[in-house]
This record gives structure tokens, sequence and C-alpha cells, in this order.
């Protein structure tokens, strides 16, 4: 799957457990995820994060890489990525 197949597939709002397996089975994926976490705009940065999140609720070995970025989401005006960062460290220590 490429860069922007998955961004397509999160503004259709496609079955959010399918993209999670794509991205597990395709962990180059994150990255695209996290990039647009940080520079998209709205409902993709949102969906983007709920896919990273739930990728790290069952793979947290994944996303540790980007644990950096993730504790920045704490430190973000925008407090829908603030809560998500506080749901999602848990799952990286």
């Amino acid at each position: 799957m490429n860069e922007q197949k998955i961004i397509e597939q999160i503004k259709s709002k496609k079955d959010i457990d399918e993209i999670v397996s794509q991205v597990i089975k395709n962990p180059k994926l994150i990255e695209v995820l996290i990039s647009a976490i940080d520079s998209e705009k709205g409902s993709i940065k949102f969906g983007c994060e709920k896919i990273v999140r739930l990728v790290s609720e069952k793979k947290p070995e994944l996303v540790y890489s980007y644990f950096d970025f993730l504790v920045q989401l704490l430190d973000s005006e925008n407090n829908f990525l603030k809560w998500d960062g506080v749901r999602l460290l848990p799952f990286q220590t």
C-alpha cells in the first residue's frame, strides 16, 4: 500500500480495523501517519492519530521509535491531540 492510499482510506472512513491491520503488516506507513498528524488538517489528523494509537495498543514496538513525537503531543495547543498523547504514551512504556 502506498502513502496516498492510506490517507485516502482514512478520508473515506474505511474500516479502521482493516487500516490498522494494513499498518501492522507494513510498519513504514506509521511514518506517513505521524507526518499527517503533524501537518494535515481536521479529521485526517485525528483519524491518523487514532490508527497510530490502535497500532500502539496491539504492537507498541512498531510505534516506539516515534516516542519523542508522541511526547510532543502533550504540549500541543490542540486539546484533542494533547489527550490523544496521554492515551498513546502508556503503551510505549
